[in-house]
């Protein structure tokens, strides 16, 4: 955050299985970052859409590069460019990123909570009962 790379618009792509693409600087934890020469960004955001919990967006990309979702990352954040799932990466600071092709591109990132939801629900309702029972014992 000490350098200007945030005020550039350029995020790291927090790589933990060494699977970036090869064209990209790697980082070390106790090296500096590398000074940056401006440049256009690689795309921009025609129009996006948001319903319910469901968000979108039609991209033109005129290089490679990454879409920057502003949302916290998460493994239960599913991407889909144009109709197919596509993987995720973490970009700092802890946002969702999502590698396109140039083009223009239709992105829908969908949320599901999965089963852990339900888990946490139930267990919750347990326990309840389980105080409401000693309770009135008492």
């Amino acid at each position: 955050m000490g350098s200007d790379w945030p005020w550039q618009h350029i995020h790291i792509l927090l790589d933990l299985t060494k699977g970036a693409s090869p064209g990209f600087p790697f980082l070390t934890v106790a090296g500096p970052l590398p000074a940056v020469s401006p440049e256009p960004p690689p795309g921009a955001v025609v129009t996006e859409h948001k319903t319910d919990e469901q968000y979108g967006a039609l991209v033109h990309m005129t290089g490679p590069g990454y879409v920057l979702f502003k949302m916290t990352w998460h493994p239960n954040w599913r991407a889909l460019v144009d109709g197919s799932v596509t993987p995720t990466v973490m970009l700092t600071p802890g946002f969702i990123g999502i590698a396109v092709a140039p083009g223009e591109h239709r992105i829908e990132m969908i949320y599901s909570p999965g089963v852990m939801k339900w888990v946490l629900l139930l267990a919750g309702a347990a326990a309840a009962a389980i105080i409401t029972i000693i309770a009135r014992k008492a």
